[in-house]
């Protein structure tokens, strides 16, 4: 730590000095911010150096900055907020992108080039940008980055960072977690951007837009056209949404046991298989215990697994079938009112990415999902298609086109698995 200003002047100078004998090597320094009008930005000028700023540490007793210094030519920044020039290469193999999937409990990265080759994957915990905050976010996606970069040689800033995260459907929320990033972590990659995890699936799957229909635990309804506009329905969680997912599932089927032998509602068909199947899944002998469940200990992706079970049971039983049957009604109900937006030629050809567990008993659902869609006269034909690889690569493209980069998506990310002739 150097109290006196005047001991910069000749550390500069041999930066400069050790800078321009190694254009790409990088001066690393910390300081600790003082009640002083002086500052480095003369120097660094008279040098023709760039300083940014990397990070704040905070310890016990102070807040400590880091920094590095490079020459003028390779980066433009401020200590403020930076945003590199990215050293190009003629071979566009050289051009680096990364993508990030934030699920609500599981994540993946993966790396990329300009031809969208695939460098590296690797997965990690949920991330959740408003369970897990704006800082423990975006430490934890910076820290990520810098372990996997560097198991593939790749040095910092890449080009650019795309990343759909669970939950980031705030603007004001997005923007502030992107506002940390460019102030804390800018060293990672020149661009960031930011949406949700539906919107890169869709990205990663069809080079013009379409729409995802995700059902899992939750679900959702998403559409992303060519020019970049984005739509949605639900998703707004179990307690008022959700509808066709698999704690949708859970709840039609407990709240039918409930119903039915409270008096309410009678169930339409037998429901013996069915209340054996609840009870012997959450390991219970009376529905009364379900309460402990659904309020004190509750667990959404522990109820919704029950769905599982109930598919299981479908093919034998008529009163599961007819759950999974509505399910199918509400999942279509969602792509029948998003397609409010399409344009005219969207609707010739209706692409469709289904995502989530509930997706793997299409069976069960597609004569409820097809018997609603056909109400909407103006869609003629609705191509399913599920993935083949990570959607977090769409999170790499949608980012390296914010860029100005065009790439092209890989044919071998979707496959499609069903067709809906309408008319």
């Amino acid at each position: 730590i150097f109290f006196d200003t005047s001991v910069f002047v000749d550390l500069l100078k041999c930066a400069s000095i050790i800078l321009k004998k190694f254009p790409s090597a990088v001066f690393y320094f910390a300081y600790h911010l003082r009640d002083a009008d002086w500052s480095i930005e003369t120097l660094l000028e008279l040098n023709e150096l760039s300083c940014c700023h990397i990070r704040r540490v905070e310890t016990e007793k102070h807040s400590i900055h880091l920094g590095k210094i490079m020459l003028d030519k390779f980066v433009i920044c401020s200590f403020l907020n930076s945003k590199f020039l990215v050293n190009k290469a003629a071979n566009g193999n050289s051009y680096y992108f990364a993508g990030i999937e934030g699920g609500a409990t599981k994540s993946q990265l993966v790396i990329i080039n300009a031809l969208a080759e695939k460098l590296g994957h690797w997965e990690g915990p949920g991330l959740n940008i408003l369970i897990k905050g704006v800082e423990h976010a975006g430490d934890q996606i910076a820290k990520w980055m810098r372990v996997a970069l560097k198991e593939i040689n790749v040095n910092l800033p890449i080009v650019a960072l795309g990343m759909g995260l669970s939950g980031a459907e705030d603007d004001v929320f997005n923007q502030k977690f992107m506002e940390y990033l460019n102030r804390q972590h800018h060293d990672i990659a020149a661009h960031f951007h930011l949406t949700t995890d539906s919107i890169i699936s869709i990205a990663s799957a069809f080079d013009q837009g379409g729409v995802t229909i995700i059902a899992g635990t939750g679900s959702t309804c998403r559409l992303l056209k060519a020019d970049g506009s984005i739509y949605g329905v639900g998703g707004w969680g179990h307690l008022i949404g959700d509808g066709g997912s698999g704690i949708w599932v859970a709840f039609k089927a407990i709240r039918t046991l409930y119903n039915h032998e409270d008096g309410l509602e009678p169930a339409k068909y037998p429901i013996d298989k069915l209340r054996a199947v609840i009870l012997k899944h959450f390991n219970i002998t009376d529905k009364l215990q379900l309460m402990y469940l659904l309020h004190e200990k509750f667990n959404k992706s522990y109820i919704a697994s029950l769905c599982l079970e109930i598919s299981k049971e479908a093919a034998n039983d008529q009163l599961c079938a007819s759950i999974f049957y509505e399910a199918g009604v509400i999942l279509a109900q969602h792509l029948v009112a998003i397609s409010r937006h399409f344009d005219e030629e969207m609707f010739k050809n209706v692409l469709v990415l289904t995502i989530g567990s509930v997706f793997k008993s299409w069976h069960l659902l597609k004569r409820g999902f097809e018997e609603s869609v056909r109400k909407c006269s103006q869609m003629r034909k609705i191509s399913l298609y599920t993935h083949n690889g990570t959607p977090a690569v769409g999170a790499a493209v949608l980012a390296a086109k914010k860029a100005g980069f065009s790439m092209k998506i890989p044919k071998q990310n979707a496959q499609l698995y069903d067709t809906i002739e309408i008319s």
